[in-house]
């Protein structure tokens, strides 16, 4: 798992980091963005996303919410590569994400917000 911790201004970030978790999706299976709150973590992963053809699912819709609350693993099995946003919002999804890592580690396979 590799970490990127967000910056003050949330102008710069795509720009600066973007490469930066571009390389990690090449070597990784779970990117992790963390950083205070309003500094550009989701902007940062939904510029990444076009790029490497990924799907990118947000936490902060109440219905996708409640799916990924009870049916964890179909969420996860939606796409080859996929983006979470506000992960926080449905803790039980990072041990979901654990156990699909453990059993197939592909390179690229989460990008958490």
């Amino acid at each position: 798992m590799i970490i990127i911790h967000g910056m003050d201004s949330p102008a710069i970030l795509p720009r600066l980091l973007a490469p930066c978790v571009e390389r990690a999706l090449r070597v990784a299976p779970v990117v992790v963005i963390t950083g205070a709150r309003q500094t550009g973590k989701s902007t940062l992963a939904r510029a990444v996303e076009p790029k490497r053809n990924r799907l990118y699912v947000t936490l902060d819709d109440l219905d996708v919410r409640g799916d990924a609350q009870a049916h964890p693993h179909d969420l996860l099995r939606r796409a080859p590569r996929l983006t979470l946003d506000e992960v926080q919002h449905v803790p039980g999804l990072l041990s979901a994400v654990k156990r699909l890592v453990d059993q197939e580690r592909v390179a690229g396979q989460f990008l958490l917000t």
